[in-house]
């Protein structure tokens, strides 16, 4: 790889100095796509709506939980609050201790918390992500944690949630 320290190099002079670095969580941070496709596939069966994989890929995944569930279930209110806790329930049964954290998954956030603050932003909520922190050992390395329970819609979460992280981070 070319140092981009070198003069002739274009990019170099158009690039700030990194002052944050922000993980997403499910799929990213923590590589548990799969484990949630099997949890929702259970609980849809369960419901008398299967699942398969095509349909989640193709229509539901990266979307909120309730948009998710109530989607697919065409349920709200009550019956929707307790089928996303079912869901989060069985989530942290598979993977609340931080198995579905890779190793360098680990070292990448450790090596960027030592040199800039680190966020992680989510429309997963911080009840189903500080866990997976913890049991990977990650939570002494993450300076922000803005989740679903942070911002008013979880479709905008993302933008929300790095505004928020970055105006936490600049204060930390």
């Amino acid at each position: 790889m070319p140092d981009l320290r070198e003069d002739g190099c274009r990019l170099n002079r158009h690039m700030r100095p990194v002052r944050a670095v922000a993980f997403d969580f499910n799929g990213t941070l923590s590589d548990d796509e799969p484990i949630l496709l099997s949890v929702y596939q259970e609980i849809f069966s369960e419901q008398g709506r299967p699942l398969t994989d095509d349909e989640y890929y193709e229509t539901l995944a990266g979307r909120s939980e309730e948009a998710i569930i109530g989607t697919w279930l065409g349920v709200e209110g009550d019956a929707l609050e307790s089928l996303v806790e079912e869901r989060i329930e069985r989530y942290l049964a598979r993977c609340g201790r931080g198995e579905t954290v890779s190793g360098h998954m680990r070292d990448a956030v450790a090596y960027a918390a030592g040199r800039v603050p680190v966020a992680v932003v989510s429309g997963a909520f911080r009840r189903e992500i500080e866990p997976v922190l913890m049991g990977a050992g990650l939570a002494r390395h993450v300076s922000v944690l803005v989740t679903a329970d942070d911002v008013e819609r979880v479709l905008s979460a993302l933008d929300r949630g790095l505004h928020l992280a970055d105006r936490e981070l600049a204060a930390a």
